[in-house]
């Protein structure tokens, strides 16, 4: 502990139990430290004695403190501060990752949907503070933590209580503060004008660099970086980047606007069109033409079943309180002893045009594994919007194994994970088989390695091992259902299957389109993006499109996986109208796809739209309200009052719709569902109430 300086450690005595440096920057150093009181492991940040100088205790005390108030999922919060040794110090999480700036110091030019991803979280905090009035002043590659695919902006509060909403001017003590390199033009010029709308100019200036490898403006001095802003707008995103999409390149060079009003107006503004895949101008594209139902008693419901539930997960970083109260509140979950979840492999190669991979993996061990005779398999569909729901979860609920959690969510009691590491040119595969409920590791799988250049190869050896594992290990029988799959999917068919994915989680229906059919023509013998798009196409009401696709699946029908033959057996039926038996296919759809939400959503829809409540009622009871994407959407609420009101059953209809209400208080299904019941139950006052 020689670098901790033997002052600061005394003063924090009995408080702190500071063990080492871990960092230093222009105005603080950083040392790795133990909470005693809650016995955890903190970052204590230590504020250069020339900022000392400048500031009081007691000024500096009330700005931290007026900003440790926000509470945001990628806002990393400041846990406590205070003077020690004259030397003024405050205490944050200790966050398992790396600042962005460490990240382009190892890779100056990051992939686009990675970009997007990271400013569309940082300004999802901007919106959050701004809206508590609350501007950060600093916002710059060393003040974003990047952990678990996340970003979490720092030191929101700090730039203020040192000083620097004086912009590139002196303190007192005569120390230059702030980032020129970020810093908008009226921020650089002090004009005390300034507001939060230079923070959002800051934040073009990071997302600047991150697409294009260096900032918008580049120079030695102050000097020099004010005469290349006199000069001329930066270079635009479009030419230095080609291959950033319109929207994105668009937004970034209106953050960079000299003047205020040039930019987007509210960090709010710029997370919704991060989100709607709008055009600069801020005009989302126009839906197009929706044609009616072909039969009147499959209107509606099956729609909402699949497309509102997939489209609640991207609001879980705007978790209301009382979802959190549910996660807080919540049993542990229930697992089904013989129910696996293969988790998307982590990528540790350091190369992100890999991270399909992981997911690829672990859908082709989950494919082969749900061939073999009394093995319940999760979907690789759930397994990748669980993990985008763990992955949201507000930061101090977050678990910290995300495989582990995502086992909990859908009820898996076998857990398979695993791990994709460089070696030279080669990749290693490597799995392990966990006890979920045991919480013990059952087996370490030995590694599978692939050639770099044709790593899908390794897959078929990887599943055999896995699946010859389980049998053995956790008591599933049948042994390799290996022999029955045909080769797996080239990366590049999949990785365009992974991004349809993501776009059909993010509500993107044009992209989910443009990758699904990428993918199937990069490997024309894939059945899952043919049905995928099948599936899509039906609920775009696009019948003529779905009938074509349809017919393209049906010439693979040897190559369908059970639950792609079930879906396809229930799209077909949705299309001509028959109701009897899109239900039936929609039950066997559900039997294949073990701890889905959607699929029992999409079943108690169909029927619903039947007259069939006790069908309907029979498919919620195998889903948990509490986990999974229930935590997002009322949508299991809504259909048991539903199903309680074609029994006739008001009082549960009130008691269901009541606690519907309470867990999404933001909804207006379930409120619609208490004046209903209470109508019908004769409490005119009580609807007045309601309504």
């Amino acid at each position: 502990m020689s670098d901790v300086p033997d002052a600061l450690r005394q003063a924090l005595q009995g408080h702190y139990r500071l063990e080492r440096e871990i960092g230093a920057g222009g105005m603080a150093t950083v040392y790795l430290a133990h909470d005693l009181k809650h016995d955890r492991r903190v970052a204590v940040k230590v504020l250069r004695p020339e900022f000392v100088a400048a500031q009081s205790a007691e000024r500096f005390a009330r700005e931290i403190r007026i900003d440790a108030r926000l509470q945001h999922p990628h806002i990393l919060p400041l846990y406590d501060s205070g003077e020690a040794a004259g030397l003024l110090y405050f205490v944050m999480p200790l966050v398992e990752g790396k600042s962005l700036r460490e990240r382009l110091a190892a890779e100056p030019r990051l992939p686009v949907e990675e970009v997007r991803t990271i400013v569309r979280e940082m300004a999802d905090a901007l919106a959050y503070a701004h809206a508590h009035r609350v501007v950060h002043r600093d916002i710059k590659p060393e003040n974003v933590l990047l952990a678990d695919g996340h970003a979490f902006v720092a030191d929101f509060g700090v730039a203020k209580a040192v000083g620097l909403p004086t912009g590139d001017t002196m303190t007192t003590s005569g120390i230059a503060v702030g980032t020129p390199l970020y810093m908008a033009p009226e921020q650089a010029a002090a004009d005390p004008a300034t507001n939060h709308r230079a923070d959002l100019y800051a934040l073009g200036a990071v997302a600047y660099e991150m697409l294009a490898g260096h900032p918008p403006f580049e120079g030695q001095s102050r000097e020099q970086l004010r005469a290349a802003r006199a000069a001329g707008d930066p270079r635009p995103i479009a030419e230095v980047r080609p291959d950033c999409p319109p929207d994105l390149a668009g937004l970034v060079m209106r953050c960079l606007a000299r003047e205020p009003e040039g930019r987007p107006q509210e960090a709010s503004e710029i997370v919704r069109l991060l989100e709607t895949g709008a055009t600069p101008a801020g005009r989302a594209a126009a839906p197009g033409p929706r044609r009616r139902f072909r039969r009147r008693y499959l209107a509606g419901a099956a729609v909402a079943a699949l497309l509102l539930v997939v489209g609640a997960v991207a609001a879980m970083p705007a978790a209301t309180r009382a979802t959190l109260l549910t996660l807080i509140r919540r049993p542990r979950a229930e697992l089904v002893a013989q129910r696996i979840l293969v988790a998307p492999f982590e990528n540790a190669t350091g190369d992100t045009s890999l991270d399909a991979l992981g997911a690829l993996a672990a859908d082709w061990i989950g494919q082969g594994l749900s061939r073999v005779s009394g093995a319940e398999v999760v979907d690789t569909r759930t397994a990748l919007g669980t993990e985008t729901l763990v992955r949201h979860i507000p930061w101090p609920l977050r678990a910290r194994d995300r495989p582990r959690a995502m086992a909990q969510e859908v009820g898996a009691g076998i857990l398979v994970s695993g791990t994709i590491y460089r070696e030279g040119d080669s990749l290693l595969f490597l799995a392990a088989i966990t006890d979920v409920k045991a919480g013990r590791l059952v087996r370490g799988l030995a590694p599978v390695a692939a050639s770099r250049a044709a790593p899908s190869r390794a897959l078929t050896a990887l599943l055999e091992r896995v699946s010859g594992s389980l049998a053995l290990a956790a008591d599933i029988p049948g042994g390799t259902g290996a022999a029955s799959l045909a080769e797996p999917p080239s990366l590049e068919a999949y990785q365009e299957v992974y991004r349809g994915v993501e776009a059909y989680f993010r509500l993107d229906e044009n992209g989910q389109f443009a990758h699904f059919e990428r993918a199937a023509r990069l490997d024309t013998g894939y059945t899952t993006p043919v049905v995928f798009l099948a599936f899509a196409r039906t609920y775009s009401f696009q019948y003529a499109v779905a009938d074509t696709l349809m017919q393209r699946a049906e010439r693979m029908s040897d190559r369908l996986s059970l639950a792609e033959r079930a879906l396809l057996d229930h799209l077909e039926a949705y299309v001509r109208g028959d109701g009897p038996a899109a239900l039936r296919a929609a039950e066997r759809f559900t039997a294949q796809m073990p701890g889905s939400v959607e699929a029992p959503l999409l079943l108690a829809s169909i029927a619903l739209s039947q007259m069939q409540p006790r069908r309907a009622t029979a498919a919620l009871a195998h889903v948990d309200p509490d986990r999974g994407l229930n935590l997002v959407t009322p949508l299991y609420w809504n259909y048991q009052a539903m199903a309680a009101a074609q029994l006739g059953n008001w009082s549960r209809v009130l008691a269901v719709a009541r606690a519907g209400r309470q867990r999404f208080p933001e909804a207006a299904r379930p409120y619609v569902m208490e004046a209903w019941a209470l109508a019908r139950l004769g409490r005119e006052a009580d609807v007045r109430t309601v309504i």
